[in-house]
């Protein structure tokens, strides 16, 4: 099965220490969605990536495949049911090829910005990811050139 990754879980470092038998399988998107920070997470005690519905808007981020033990794990992290939910999408990868994957979208909205080392943590991810840098500039605000001094 696969799993759409658009915010701290890119990051193939935290996503190899939370769920071991997860492959990155390569940059992706999903259309009509946008990223935003309004998710606020007791783990990293600011506001974290989420996405939300946007007619126009193409949500990038990593596609991983993983195993049900890798999903359950997912579920804890993500609190799910009670802090996010999880949605069964079409996520679209190289050439267009379509995947069937699970990706977390947060109900919830305690607004607050994102720590620095949340950012770096996803920044990392986007580049672990391969996400285009002008799509990072624009929905994370953060240049790849002065990331390394956050």
């Amino acid at each position: 099965m696969y799993y759409f990754a658009y915010g701290s879980n890119m990051n193939h470092e935290q996503m190899k220490k939370r769920c071991p038998n997860s492959r990155f399988v390569e940059t992706a998107y999903i259309r009509g969605y946008n990223v935003v920070f309004d998710g606020y997470s007791n783990f990293w005690k600011c506001s974290t990536a989420n996405i939300v519905p946007n007619s126009i808007s193409l949500a990038y981020g990593g596609l991983f495949e993983i195993d049900d033990m890798d999903l359950r794990i997912l579920d804890g992290y993500e609190g799910y049911p009670n802090y996010y939910s999880r949605e069964l999408v079409e996520v679209f990868g190289s050439d267009d090829e379509v995947y069937d994957s699970w990706v977390y979208i947060k109900d919830e909205e305690r607004k607050s910005k994102p720590s620095l080392r949340y950012i770096k943590t996803v920044l990392d991810g986007a580049e672990d990811c391969r996400l285009p840098q002008d799509y990072c500039e624009w929905a994370y605000g953060y240049k790849f050139k002065n990331k390394h001094r956050l």
